[in-house]
């Protein structure tokens, strides 16, 4: 569901990131000339359509995903299998923000509202990640803000209080004030050191 919204945002972002790889993993909605959109896009040559996959086929390119896309509009309210086991590998998942999604907790997945902005915030979680991917390997000064349950969170110079994302460190660290951190880690919004 929702294919025609993601590959415009791909269309979008590929030419800034032309590192980055759509699949459209599955049977495609019926009622849509795929074919037909990725030519209308420029994307044929971009875009791999696997139809059906065996499980050992689908195993193989949750492994090759950073990001899934998961979007579920409309909904009957039905859980997705494939989210699940894309959560359960440690996939960082965007979903739509509709029945059960809507009701997870917001750190285990990325929501987005649907409606006419929805293109627009999978391009931005997008870009987010593909520029927090950058800083993999880098050390960055961060500003310890909170410690507990075996987490330290941080901000880096670049991340807004209640705006922008976090830097989530393993471990409880006592140190106040900035310290440096290696990023090994990246999510759509937050970094992992």
């Amino acid at each position: 569901k929702g294919i025609a919204g993601r590959l415009r945002a791909y269309a979008r972002l590929y030419p800034e990131y032309p590192q980055m790889r759509c699949f459209l993993v599955g049977e495609p909605e019926p009622s849509l000339d795929l074919p037909g959109l990725l030519e209308q896009l420029g994307l044929q040559e971009r875009v791999v359509v696997t139809g059906y996959l065996d499980m050992d086929d689908f195993w193989g390119y949750i492994a090759a995903c950073d990001v899934a896309v998961s979007m579920r509009y409309p909904s009957a309210g039905e859980t997705s299998g494939t989210v699940v086991r894309l959560l359960g590998d440690g996939r960082a998942v965007i979903v739509s923000n509709v029945n059960q999604f809507g009701e997870w907790p917001d750190n285990i997945c990325l929501k987005v509202d649907p409606g006419p902005d929805e293109e627009a915030m999978l391009l931005q979680q997008a870009i987010s990640y593909q520029r927090n991917q950058e800083q993999i390997g880098r050390v960055l000064p961060a500003l310890i803000e909170g410690v507990g349950e075996g987490l330290t969170v941080a901000r880096t110079y670049r991340d807004a209080p209640e705006i922008d994302g976090m830097v989530l460190i393993e471990g409880e660290h006592a140190q106040a004030g900035f310290v440096p951190v290696r990023i090994v880690g990246a999510q759509p919004y937050d970094l992992v050191g």
